[in-house]
């Protein structure tokens, strides 16, 4: 015969009164719900606490041992969570909270540090990472050298980092110094564009190959700002599969899009004089010339100068020859 599965009964809430004397028998419940209360403990049932009272109390001590139970039985299970209730900073959930607490503030702390040192490097536009950035290097790179600097000067910064933070949450891996580097840039292109609001402007735009052999377009705009001053700034790089017009129209549209600007209030276009920028049909000026009729094009002036720099240079024997041996050489 194969087995039944075990039949849930839940406790009715009418039958559990304040008195004692009062209550339902335990051999009137449910047998599953007589079978619970004896999992926990073993303790059988006793009427000398419930009806008919303890006349002979040299046997008491064993009566109340007998009500006990074992370790974990109702009683002492009852006993445990009532001292619990009236000692709650000793808890296990009072103690969780509290370590959480601390963690809470060592993290805050470290975050603090890392993103100060995060703006200090950028403003001073000096690199983050070192060759070796391992504990027993010498140099361990700007980032982390000035971690090291700060936690040397503050006991409080030196208790969250290094040695004192998890090992999971060191707030100083490469990944972390490129997402506080992220942060930061995002902000000061978020002041750039609050700065621009709906005013006019003009698109400055280059594009060049790295030395990861990708194709990448630098974006500058250019405008004059609430005190009446010109006001050049460098919007973002964005990386193209190509140079051809219509990639590089794409990208800024999806750059401008991104901003919330508008190729509306573009009054000006600067580039360099390579076809696919100036080309009279298919060129980037054309293009964006056929959107909004009123964003001129201007051939770039730095273009125009490293132009006549370069054409300089060549004429002149002395500097032709230094160039051509420095491309010679290794």
């Amino acid at each position: 015969m194969e087995n039944q599965p075990r039949r849930e009964v839940g406790v009715n809430l009418n039958d559990i009164v304040g008195d004692p004397g009062k209550r339902k028998p335990i051999e009137e419940f449910d047998v599953s719900i007589r079978d619970r209360k004896s999992d926990k403990g073993g303790r059988q049932s006793d009427d000398a606490f419930t009806k008919t009272g303890c006349s002979n109390w040299k046997n008491a001590l064993e009566r109340f041992n007998y009500h006990v139970g074992g370790v974990n039985s109702c009683h002492n299970n009852a006993r445990i969570q009532f001292e619990a209730f009236q000692d709650q900073r000793n808890s296990v959930e009072s103690i969780l909270r509290s370590n959480t607490r601390e963690m809470e503030v060592a993290y805050r702390i470290r975050l603090t540090v890392s993103l100060n040192v995060t703006r200090f490097l950028l403003k001073q536009g000096l690199s983050f990472r070192g060759h070796d950035e391992s504990s027993s290097s010498s140099n361990r790179g700007n980032f982390i050298e000035l971690l090291l600097w700060f936690s040397g000067l503050n006991d409080d910064v030196s208790k969250t980092l290094f040695a004192n933070a998890p090992a999971n949450n060191q707030m100083n891996s490469p990944r972390i110094q490129k997402e506080l580097a992220n942060a930061c840039a995002s902000e000061v292109t978020l002041a750039i564009v609050n700065d621009i609001g709906d005013k006019v402007f003009t698109l400055l735009v280059d594009e060049a190959r790295d030395v990861s052999m990708k194709e990448q377009m630098g974006v500058v705009l250019r405008y004059v700002n609430n005190e009446g001053y010109v006001i050049e700034q460098f919007i973002g790089i964005v990386h193209v599969t190509d140079t051809s017009s219509h990639t590089l129209k794409c990208a800024i549209d999806d750059l401008l899009v991104k901003h919330n600007l508008s190729l509306s209030k573009v009054r000006g276009q600067g580039y360099d004089g390579a076809s696919n920028m100036r080309g009279e049909f298919n060129g980037l000026k054309s293009l964006i010339l056929q959107e909004n009729p009123y964003a001129m094009y201007i051939h770039c002036f730095s273009h125009q100068l490293q132009l006549i720099i370069v054409a300089v240079a060549k004429g002149i024997r002395v500097v032709k020859d230094v160039f051509s041996y420095v491309t010679m050489s290794p």
